[in-house]
């Protein structure tokens, strides 16, 4: 967030997919980064729950890779 709020934009964070999930009520990201191991939903989840509840086109998503 520190690095994004440098170059002149305006991250909101979340620190758990349920409080990400709050937040897209009010918010219109064009870009969410998102954990895969989210400690309440997997980040798989969060992805479904903004494609499927977001009144907007959906924003462009992006998570890590989970590696075993």
């Amino acid at each position: 967030a520190r690095l994004l709020r440098f170059w002149g934009h305006n991250p909101h964070v979340a620190y758990d997919g349920s409080t990400a999930l709050a937040m897209h009520g009010q918010l219109e990201p064009h870009v969410v980064v998102s954990d895969i191991g989210l400690p309440d939903l997997s980040g798989h989840e969060l992805a479904r729950h903004l494609r499927r509840e977001l009144p907007y086109p959906t924003p462009f998503l992006i998570a890590p890779a989970l590696r075993r």
